[in-house]
């Protein structure tokens, strides 16, 4: 496995936005409040050209994105690169991204939501660890979820444990301004299936399934051929899920299964989806459960991995240790072996 190097001391930090930039207004003093955050702490931040555009969902045209992407990637002075936003389309980039290249001179990517796809790639067909996790908008918040964040891309990986005092939606989206505070108006629990408690080790891997269902099956897909590789370790998967209503949830967890990427799946975790209705008459949780239960693994659900917010990030490709114990869920990454 490749693991690029960490965010370092008085290091420097690309913005990029290979899906998605904002124009709005509550969203870029959010971003520019995010970056402030970072340069106090020492960081410099350099914005790719399109951060701040948007037009049909999109920062730019898909080779602009792609471009401004390598120019970023591969300047020797930005240590790491974090998104400015998620988005719709970042799938029109991929053909236009240079991955051997990329692998030759291996960067740290961080982001979430729409970025999965260009994180998801990194580790399945380049083997490159890298960060699902907070855009930079969302670094306007102050909560130790984001403090932790912030330690991650610097590589100081700390355990993260069940949140329950959580928000009910995405207010970021919802509501007018985006707040320094996140609004906790909700109680949540992990559920667990097919299992009381877990104790269990393995490579963490996902994303967001609302787009990794778009690569499963595709030309892109190289997810057998990597987990094959890693089998002795096995993998502890996630899912993200923002707008899928719990019948295309079911087709894309179907698909998956089917495509083999669980084969080595020592346990699947499930992030609180922003569409909670019933399907048919079922919940959202026993529609996933019906899916998934002849894996006969453990499965989490409603997990802090999630839209809504705080939420972890999860460090794609780093070997973990996943504990639900006496109703609290942890995650703890596992220094390397010498």
């Amino acid at each position: 496995m490749i693991t690029p190097k960490f965010l370092k001391k008085n290091g420097t930090i690309g913005i990029v936005a290979p899906s998605d930039g904002f124009e709005d207004k509550k969203f870029k003093e959010a971003s520019l409040r995010g970056a402030k955050k970072l340069e106090d702490l020492g960081f410099k931040v350099k914005y790719s050209n399109s951060c701040f555009k948007s037009k049909n969902g999109r920062s730019a045209s898909a080779r602009i994105r792609a471009k401004e992407f390598k120019e970023m990637y591969f300047n020797d002075d930005i240590d790491i690169l974090l998104a400015i936003s998620g988005g719709e389309y970042e799938m029109e980039i991929l053909k236009y991204l240079p991955w051997k290249k990329m692998k030759e001179n291996p960067k740290l990517f961080a982001g979430y939501s729409d970025n999965s796809l260009i994180s998801f790639l990194l580790l399945t067909n380049l083997e490159m660890v890298n960060i699902y996790g907070h855009n930079l908008y969302e670094l306007a918040h102050d909560h130790e979820v984001i403090d932790s964040y912030i330690e991650a891309l610097q590589g100081n990986f700390l355990t993260q444990t069940e949140i329950k005092d959580v928000s009910r939606e995405d207010y970021d989206y919802s509501e007018d301004t985006i707040t320094r505070e996140y609004k906790i108006d909700y109680k949540n629990d992990w559920k667990i299936y097919n299992a009381a408690s877990i104790s269990l080790k393995g490579i963490v891997i996902g994303g967001l399934m609302d787009n990794l269902n778009c690569i499963c099956g595709t030309k892109y897909d190289k997810v057998k051929k990597f987990i094959k590789k890693y089998k002795d370790d096995g993998f502890i998967w996630y899912f993200d899920i923002c707008l899928m209503s719990p019948e295309e949830v079911k087709r894309a967890l179907f698909q998956f299964k089917n495509a083999g990427w669980f084969k080595y799946a020592k346990a699947i975790m499930i992030g609180r989806p922003i569409i909670q209705s019933d399907s048919f008459g079922i919940s959202y949780q026993d529609n996933m459960i019906d899916e998934l239960k002849d894996l006969n693994i453990p499965v989490l659900l409603d997990v802090n991995i999630s839209h809504i917010h705080p939420s972890f990030h999860m460090i794609n490709g780093k070997k973990a240790k996943l504990s639900y114990i006496n109703g609290i869920g942890k995650i703890e990454y596992l220094k390397e072996e010498k």
